[in-house]
């Protein structure tokens, strides 16, 4: 599993032009790899953003951790 934070890591390894706005919320297949992709929001923007977004990243932490083995 890789958790991508933010548009700059979330749009190169998915190989997509679409924001981490958009793509966060969902687990994607790594391109290559048995793993999969969770993006999520760079910390920096959640301390800019407020309340929303932390839930929005708190979800997507909970995911990884959910889907993590053991």
């Amino acid at each position: 599993m890789v958790v991508t934070l933010g548009n700059f890591s979330s749009k190169l390894l998915l190989d997509t032009k679409t924001g981490v706005t958009k793509l966060r919320g969902r687990s994607y297949p790594m391109p290559g790899a048995d793993a999969v992709i969770i993006p999520t929001y760079h910390p920096a923007a959640v301390l800019r953003g407020g309340g929303l977004q932390e839930a929005q990243m708190r979800s997507d932490l909970v995911r990884a951790r959910a889907a993590l083995p053991g």
